[in-house]
């Protein structure tokens, strides 16, 4: 075994102790209130268990996908551990979350036993290590009921299957009615024995003090390519974990990241960067983030974009514009983004939701112009070119039902924002909504004016400033001081008025009143802002009706920081990272909290609320505007600590650090490969504005 990867990660986890939370930046540990889900996610396949190790029970596995997946397909009905014929998940004492690997220790009075659970990030395999940490040989036995499960919505679930056992130690499943196999093998082999007992089967071993065994299973659509991949598994297991550990590493660390001297904030960004990336995801219908785990593990194209636009900022370009093409291959005829793309080809966007929101083509719109400015890849934006005319189109003709240009929510033909639950009261213009449409329609004129479109880059631009000249004399209440959420007889107060000023519409005495009233105790919570005011007929603290969102107080930061009150911005940014080391699974953001008491709702790891962290970083406290149409970069940066250093910053093939000390009133600029790049920045200090302007070639001082 490596000595450098597996054995000293199964020793690590062995010594962790709770403690480490608050001293190491890549371990998270948990000897009590062991109740949440772990997971283990590799690019095709994932693992989702308990904190125990255990399969968890759950309503409907086909929706709520636990156990062992790839792409659309499940394996695994149940699992369980015996040490000398005992069951072990009530023994479990330790549960250890690190860098591409969950653990978990098993102890009693005759045992010590530590588990390593890890998937190969590029290939679907999943492992299961287990190490004898005690003084006496143990038996183990490792048993596991299989089936072939499709995901939602087709629900096909196939428990009869076909196995073949070659020299009593390995083993391949498949399902003789279509797709789905697995294969599994123990190591060391002369160790293991396998055995089948009514559609169960037994891995079991002697495991000898400080001796181990390796359970390998490898999912794949058919026999033969479940069995070459066991093959390929079984001679690299060692050199899998060590790549995937490498690769996670390389995400915490060589990435944009952010040094404060705070240890909570900066564990709260890994983790969030951590988080995000696990979500990221190669089906057979394309590449892109799922949503969230275990519920929302499919594609969608809300969350796609709000995701997006973080990854942009750590540097993953080529991951946003396979997303990009992903949603583009399912825009619909008349030109519309989907809303929700299941993974299944031959159902796709087929689904009652698919096309549900309006929202998802607007905000892919954005991405793409965000992609460029990032990317620069003008070739890509040709061959994208025609889904935007589609795009721009739809929102234009099939949105606005009027005619005055304001797009309008249209329940009776799914054609709704956000929230779904109570879409029927936000009939007609909404305030998020149209708040994206003007963004959305500068980066339609500004794609266009790209390809050289002239025509309809003058026209989308006529309609953002028409729009944006008018805005508040639709949205804006007079005697409430605030933005209506929408226009008719039914309005709310909600948390969306926040977007006039994350996109800065806003008049700046307005915007300061929009955020004075999310203060109040109404929205304010210590976990969060309500989606909807608790004084609302609406709210009941439920999941669309007044819950806390994390992406919403990530636009909030985001909003605050546009508007200069940096003190309410760093409230929410603590609020974000409180809730990572607070998580049932900590190190991650749920999707959602209850507005009434903060208990975690919906997923338990949700891409957009870990970027909302991160987005609070690179679009807010350390604002990156990659410039291409002047091929310049601007960055805004308030002052989230006295010292600030932010390196690997990734910007058109030059890379450099910068550190910002603002006790000391300087800016230095480190150069790693910088080619003439022109930088201008803007710095907040003390209720002022500094500016600098520089060509960078290498690396620099600036005071302010």
């Amino acid at each position: 075994m490596s000595k450098t990867s597996a054995n000293r990660v199964l020793d690590e986890i062995w010594k962790a102790k709770p403690k480490d939370n608050l001293e190491r930046l890549d371990l998270w540990v948990k000897t009590s209130n062991l109740k949440g889900y772990s997971i283990v996610k590799g690019l095709k396949s994932f693992t989702i268990l308990t904190q125990k190790g255990e399969l968890p029970k759950v309503a409907n596995p086909s929706r709520e996908r636990v156990g062992l997946w790839f792409d659309y397909l499940g394996f695994l009905r149940k699992i369980n551990i015996k040490i000398n014929n005992k069951d072990v998940f009530k023994q479990c004492v330790k549960y250890v979350s690190g860098y591409g690997y969950i653990g978990y220790q098993y102890s009693s009075n005759n045992h010590d036993i530590v588990r390593l659970d890890y998937i190969h990030y590029y290939s679907p395999t999943y492992y299961v290590v287990l190490k004898n940490f005690g003084t006496k040989s143990v038996d183990l036995e490792f048993s596991f009921k299989p089936e072939i499960r499709f995901m939602w919505p087709l629900n096909e679930v196939h428990e009869s299957l076909k196995h073949e056992i070659a020299n009593e130690q390995s083993l391949i499943l498949w399902n003789s009615d279509g797709e789905g196999a697995l294969a599994t093998s123990c190591l060391p082999k002369k160790e293991c024995s396998l055995s089948v007992k009514n559609g169960s089967f037994s891995y079991k071993a002697n495991i000898k003090p400080n001796n181990y065994i390796v359970l390998i299973f490898s999912p794949n659509y058919s026999r033969k390519e479940a069995l070459n991949e066991l093959k390929r598994a079984t001679k690299e297991w060692h050199s899998d974990f060590e790549r995937t550990y490498k690769l996670y590493r390389k995400i915490a660390y060589d990435t944009l990241s952010v040094w404060t001297g705070n240890f909570y904030f900066e564990k709260a960004f890994i983790w969030a960067k951590i988080s995000m990336f696990m979500l990221y995801s190669e089906t057979s219908i394309g590449k892109g983030w799922f949503a969230g785990a275990p519920v929302f593990s499919w594609f969608f194209g809300r969350d796609s974009a709000w995701t997006g636009f973080a990854a942009l900022t750590l540097g993953f370009i080529d991951n946003v514009r396979e997303q990009i093409e992903l949603l583009a291959k399912f825009q619909s005829g008349e030109g519309q983004i989907p809303h929700e793309v299941v993974l299944i080809p031959k159902i796709g966007s087929n689904i009652k939701t698919g096309y549900m929101s309006i929202d998802s083509t607007i905000l892919w719109t954005i991405l793409l112009k965000e992609f460029y400015d990032w990317s620069l890849n003008k070739d890509f934006i040709n061959e994208e070119y025609e889904d935007l005319v589609k795009a721009y189109s739809f929102l234009h003709k099939v949105c606005d039902i009027d005619g005055d240009l304001f797009l309008e929510n249209q329940p009776e033909k799914l054609l709704i924002g956000w929230p779904e639950r109570w879409a029927s009261k936000r009939r007609g213009k909404c305030v998020e909504i149209n708040s994206y449409w003007i963004e959305a329609l500068k980066s339609t004129s500004f794609l266009a004016k790209v390809v050289g479109d002239t025509k309809l880059s003058c026209e989308a631009k006529r309609h953002a400033e028409y729009l944006k000249e008018r805005f508040d004399s639709v949205f804006w209440d007079n005697k409430l001081n605030y933005y209506r959420d929408h226009v008719n007889s039914q309005d709310s107060t909600t948390i969306f008025p926040i977007m006039p000023l994350y996109y800065k519409l806003t008049p700046k005495d307005r915007a300061l009143k929009v955020l004075e009233r999310l203060k109040r105790e109404d929205f304010r919570t210590p976990w969060g802002l309500r989606s909807v005011s608790s004084n609302d007929p609406v709210y009941d603290g439920g999941y669309h009706s007044g819950a806390v969102w994390p992406l919403h107080t990530g636009w909030v930061i985001i909003a605050s920081l546009n508007y200069g009150d940096v003190d309410f911005a760093k409230e929410m940014l603590n609020t974000l990272v409180k809730l990572t080391f607070e998580n049932s699974d900590p190190g991650r953001i749920n999707e959602v909290y209850s507005g009434v008491d903060g208990g975690e709702m919906g997923q338990f790891i949700q891409a957009w609320s870990s970027a909302a962290l991160i987005h609070a970083i690179t679009n807010g406290f350390f604002k990156i505007e990659p410039k291409s149409n002047d091929n310049e970069v601007e960055i805004t940066i308030y002052p989230l600590a006295y010292k600030v250093n932010v390196s690997n910053i990734k910007v058109w093939g030059n890379m450099f650090n910068m550190m910002v000390d603002f006790e000391k009133r300087k800016v230095a600029i480190k150069c790693i490969k910088c080619s003439k790049l022109r930088l201008k920045l803007k710095i907040f200090f003390n209720n002022r504005l500094y500016e600098r302007e520089a060509t960078i070639e290498e690396s620099a001082v600036f005071t302010f």
